[in-house]
């Protein structure tokens, strides 16, 4: 499990680093950029106040950037707002940046929910639905999360291609939900086959943290 523990960590500060480079560091050039054609065209006024525009939508671009990755690294809303809403937002981001439509049924989670078992829930589905955009080409997704008394009850189905859960673990990072899991105390299954879409469901028991 350390070793599972490790490559998962491993994994994701690559996927960080990536996107660092690719749109943190991008804008940064542009922006950079900006300022030395700026500096070139220094008299001529109208061609500076258009540098100087762009220099401002890059910035933008960047703080935004900037937001959703320190949002990756720490869902600060599970904190000042609750899971539930921190789901919403997920479920939010991942419907305006795809194709699929997404049902929600969500209940009111219990602000008293242990820390620790809120964001094995909110990674665990942060997981799962980033690897439903990027590859199971479905038009559908539903998201349920339940209470029942003290136990979280978490279930994502697709209408999408499915797969071999036997053959794909480490391509799609289930080895890190399932650790995650098993780290909150949580019992999951994941249900899927070729042609059939897949499902992901977790039971929590949020009195035996």
């Amino acid at each position: 499990y350390a070793r599972q523990l490790l490559e998962s960590q491993e994994r994701e500060r690559s996927r960080l680093a990536m996107e660092l480079h690719d749109s943190l560091g991008q804008s940064l050039v542009v922006i950079r950029n900006r300022a030395l054609l700026g500096i070139k065209k220094k008299n001529d006024d109208h061609s500076m106040l258009e540098q100087l525009q762009e220099i401002s939508d890059a910035s933008a671009s960047a703080l935004q950037e900037t937001r959703e990755i320190a949002h990756t690294l720490h869902p600060y809303q599970i904190e000042a707002l609750g899971l539930t809403t921190a789901i919403h937002s997920l479920i939010d981001k991942f419907e305006g940046s795809s194709n699929i439509s997404f049902g929600t049924r969500i209940d009111e989670t219990p602000p008293d929910i242990p820390h620790d078992v809120a964001i094995a829930v909110y990674r665990i589905t942060q997981e799962w639905l980033t690897n439903v955009v990027k590859y199971s080409s479905a038009s559908e997704v539903s998201v349920s999360v339940r209470t029942d008394g003290s136990k979280l009850k978490l279930a994502i189905a697709d209408n999408g291609v499915g797969f071999d859960p036997q053959k794909v673990k480490k391509g799609l990072g289930l080895k890190g939900i399932a650790e995650r899991s098993r780290m909150a105390g949580g019992a999951l299954s994941i249900e899927s086959s070729p042609g059939a879409g897949a499902e992901l469901r977790l039971v929590v028991d949020a009195a035996q943290k």
